[in-house]
């Protein structure tokens, strides 16, 4: 019997290579992958060829086009320009294709920065962004509007996941563009094997949430199964823990003295906590994510087994 095809977008960031991790979760799907390099997702014709090509029943579009603040505040056009024509393409082709389902991937930092903690999705579009990052915000926070436009006119089965931080295997580590968790667990390695200092910016207290990236794997498939309004829904872990947590796990797991954290109090420490509320996917799934401390653990066992990682100028 042939198998329904599932297209996923992105399929080179941490999150796509968790998929090709996991792919027997999807033994009855056949899975097809896609990256930049073989498809511009914001060229109308290239992405039309993309699906007349592969012709899939089911979509996860996880690919996005995002950056550090520098990048975000100096390309804000850009980013949101090229991440709603992504989206847009997707949708259009989605509904050109009759593809039975198309899962779309938004992101916490879309939220109003004055949203009532912890965010609910009903906050989205109830206020503006930080300013850090509102072009890539607005984006993704109009994808929203776009699930209830496209599923109420063409009937079409669109959902929106909101994830919050995602870290894990296969993550990208350049020191220079990478997210905190990270950035955290490289400067770590290398203090380890300089016998130097792991240097923390700030002061270690603000509170962060971060997910495991083999939990959304298995939420993308449990959504795939049960979720089908046309609407948004948060689906990270709602484990909150401070910097200094994180840095003491990281350290634990790699077998270093936490007494070599050293706290950079001179540089930003950044917003102070920014839950979010994921009651309603509970709720409905029952799902039980992987602690912090085991996907440290998880993380950093598979980056001491890749070290290349250590001189890589640009994983994503």
């Amino acid at each position: 019997m042939t198998k329904h095809k599932i297209l996923i977008t992105g399929a080179n960031g941490v999150l796509g290579n968790a998929f090709r991790r996991n792919k027997t979760l999807f033994l009855d799907y056949e899975l097809v992958y896609t990256t930049g390099r073989e498809c511009d997702l914001t060229n109308t014709q290239e992405c039309k060829k993309l699906f007349d090509k592969i012709n899939p029943s089911f979509v996860f579009h996880l690919a996005a086009k995002s950056g550090g603040i520098g990048f975000s505040k100096e390309y804000q056009a850009t980013l949101f320009r090229d991440n709603l024509l992504m989206a847009i393409n997707i949708a259009d082709n989605c509904i050109r294709n009759k593809v039975k389902k198309c899962i779309l991937t938004l992101s916490v930092g879309m939220y109003p920065e004055d949203s009532e903690l912890p965010i609910k999705e009903s906050s989205n579009l109830k206020g503006k962004p930080h300013s850090s990052g509102t072009g890539y915000a607005y984006a993704k926070a109009i994808l929203e509007p776009l699930i209830e436009t496209y599923s109420a006119q063409y009937n079409a089965n669109f959902i929106g996941l909101v994830p919050n931080g995602i870290y894990g295997p296969e993550d990208n580590f350049d020191p220079e563009h990478s997210a905190m968790l990270p950035s955290l667990i490289r400067k770590a390695f290398l203090a380890k094997s300089s016998n130097g200092n792991l240097e923390v910016w700030g002061d270690g207290t603000p509170l962060r949430q971060y997910t495991f990236v083999d939990d959304y794997v298995h939420i993308y498939k449990w959504c795939l199964n049960n979720f089908n309004r046309p609407e948004i829904i948060n689906v990270g872990t709602s484990e909150e823990l401070s910097i200094d947590n994180i840095a003491n796990l990281i350290c634990k797991s790699l077998e270093i003295d936490s007494s070599m954290i050293k706290y950079l109090t001179n540089k930003p420490k950044g917003i102070y906590r920014r839950p979010m509320d994921n009651s309603k996917f509970i709720k409905e799934s029952g799902f039980r994510f992987t602690s912090l401390e085991e996907g440290i653990k998880k993380t950093c066992l598979w980056f001491k087994e890749n070290k290349n990682f250590i001189n890589s100028k640009n994983k994503t």
